[in-house]
């Protein structure tokens, strides 16, 4: 297990709103095992996205392209569309994809994943992902093998 902090970058195929939902969700559950990052594919945007179940202003959107994925222990693309060739910016790369296509829906546009129901999506999977690494921690902890 880490002797520090793990380090996940969630990344967004659009301007990083999702992302950052995503890792302030996995800091406000995680405090003590993970530092969470929002990262976008697109023209980054650095306003929190509306909402009473988002946990905080999250971490500042960055741009993939000023990314060292090498920094980051574990890298999250989050899937709302098919739209997104993730194996060309990810090959080689530690990943964990959230596919959140039937999670988010669409929204009354039509075009855009549902916010709320992403926003509600991505709290109940980043709970998931920290709660493997309180496992492991205690796992670590208590001597037992793995």
């Amino acid at each position: 297990m880490f002797k520090r902090k793990a380090r996940i970058l969630f990344l967004d195929p659009g301007q990083g709103a999702l992302a950052r939902v995503a890792a302030a969700w996995a800091a406000h559950v995680g405090t003590r095992w993970v530092e969470a990052g929002a990262g976008a594919l697109g023209e980054r945007d650095d306003e929190m996205p509306d909402g009473e179940d988002v946990p905080g202003p999250g971490p500042e959107v960055v741009s993939w392209s000023g990314v060292d994925p090498r920094e980051w222990d574990l890298i999250v693309p989050l899937v709302v569309d098919r739209k997104v060739d993730w194996e060309g910016y990810l090959s080689g790369l530690r990943q964990k994809r959230w596919d959140l296509v039937a999670e988010c829906g669409r929204g009354p546009s039509g075009e855009a994943p549902d916010p709320q129901a992403c926003h509600e999506a991505l709290r109940h999977r980043a709970e998931g992902l920290v709660g493997g690494f309180r496992m492991k921690a205690r796992e670590d902890q208590s001597g037992m093998d793995t």
